[in-house]
């Protein structure tokens, strides 16, 4: 997952390097957005050996608000509950559309629709840095997946994805450049 991920990843963390030179934690706006360019490839599907890969433009929009936050980090999300080693929030995921034509390993049968996974998520923090650039989070997010070709939406079943995530900020010496 993270091969996959990481050259998805890069121009978001070099447009992200950037946006906010010189800023202080306790000075950042509620509000920030700007835009930019990512290559991101995904398999066609769990477990496919072939692969779609895309040029997106994406918008960047930070909020900082305190239930509903939107960051380069974590995503948008429902902030319902904080401790120092607890957060509960809303997780959500998808996946994209699969021509069955396209991928050898599917013709002749149905095309798959994008899906969309939302629901909550238990996150713990098992280890955090003196100075908070490192953590290492145990993410438990339960999602119900619904697929649609927006003419219809079916619920098409349950995810649990259990997950062992590290942060590492300031990369490389650079402010609010992220692993």
């Amino acid at each position: 997952a993270f091969s996959t991920a990481a050259p998805a990843l890069l121009p978001v963390l070099i447009a992200l390097a950037g946006a906010a030179t010189g800023a202080r934690a306790e000075q950042l706006p509620l509000w920030e957005a700007g835009a930019g360019i990512s290559v991101i490839d995904f398999p066609d599907y769990r477990g496919s050996s072939e692969r779609q890969t895309w040029v997106l433009p994406f918008p960047f929009i930070v909020y900082r608000g305190e239930y509903l936050k939107a960051d380069e980090r974590r995503g948008v999300r429902g902030l319902f509950y904080k401790t120092e080693s607890i957060e509960l929030d809303a997780s959500y995921s998808g996946t994209v559309p699969v021509k069955s034509s396209e991928n050898a390993a599917r013709q002749g049968m149905p095309d798959l629709d994008p899906t969309l996974e939302i629901g909550p998520s238990l996150n713990f923090s098992l280890l955090r840095s003196a100075d908070r650039k490192s953590t290492l989070e145990l993410r438990l997010p339960a999602r119900a997946v619904f697929a649609s070709d927006f003419s219809y939406v079916d619920f098409v079943g349950w995810v649990f994805q259990p997950t062992l995530n590290v942060d590492t900020r300031d990369f490389l010496g650079y402010p609010r450049l992220m692993l």
